[in-house]
C-alpha cells in the first residue's frame, strides 16, 4: 500500500511540475496571460520655476489623483489663474501591445474645458480639470500627465511623459 502511495504522490509531483513550467513558458511567450495592465493615476511634477515671465502662465507644479470615478488634473502657476489665458492638461496613455502614446487632450479656456465638458475648478494659482474615468478607451491605461500654459506671446510646458512605460501588474497563479 505505501507504494502505492508513494507512487502516486511522485506522479502528483511531476504533474505539478509540468504544469508548473508550461505556465511560466506561457508568461514568457505571452507576457499579457500573467500580467494586466494598470492605471497610473498618482503624480506630483514641479517645472522649472521662472522659466516663463508672465506668472499666470509660469507652471510650478502640476500632477493628477483619482477622485471616485474621475481623474483629477491640476496645475499651479507662480502668480494667478487667469481665465482668459489657456491652459492645457494632457492624459498620457498607452494600449497593451503598442508602442505609440495617446493623448486625452483637455483643452481650457475662459475656465471651460471644451473637449470633454470636463469640470474645471479655478482657485488663486491652482486650475483643476476633472476627467471622466468613462472617457477611456477601454483598452487604454493612464501612463502620464502633461501640462501647458500660454499667452499670446509666452508658452510654458512641461517635460513629454509620451515615452513612460505602461505598467502591469503580475497575477499570481500559487
Amino acid at each position: 500500500m505505501n507504494i502505492l502511495i508513494n507512487s502516486y504522490i511522485k506522479g502528483l509531483i511531476v504533474t505539478i511540475i509540468i504544469v508548473s513550467v508550461s505556465i511560466g513558458s506561457a508568461a514568457v511567450v505571452d507576457k499579457n496571460s500573467v500580467f494586466i495592465p494598470q492605471h497610473q493615476f498618482n503624480f506630483e511634477l514641479t517645472d522649472t520655476l521662472n522659466d516663463a515671465n508672465n506668472s499666470q502662465i509660469d507652471i510650478i507644479r502640476y500632477g493628477s489623483y483619482k477622485q471616485k470615478d474621475t481623474v483629477v488634473l491640476y496645475l499651479e502657476v507662480t502668480g494667478v489663474i487667469n481665465t482668459s489665458l489657456n491652459y492645457r492638461l494632457f492624459i498620457v496613455a498607452k494600449t497593451p501591445g503598442e508602442e505609440s502614446a495617446h493623448i486625452y487632450f483637455n483643452d481650457v479656456t475662459e475656465g471651460k474645458e471644451s473637449n470633454y465638458q470636463s469640470e474645471v475648478i479655478v482657485e488663486g494659482n491652482r486650475l483643476e480639470v476633472h476627467f471622466s474615468q468613462k472617457q477611456f478607451i477601454t483598452s487604454s491605461y493612464m501612463t502620464g500627465v502633461e501640462v501647458s500654459a500660454s499667452s499670446f506671446s509666452e508658452e510654458d510646458n512641461s517635460p513629454s511623459a509620451r515615452d513612460n512605460p505602461l505598467k502591469t501588474l503580475f497575477l499570481g497563479i500559487f
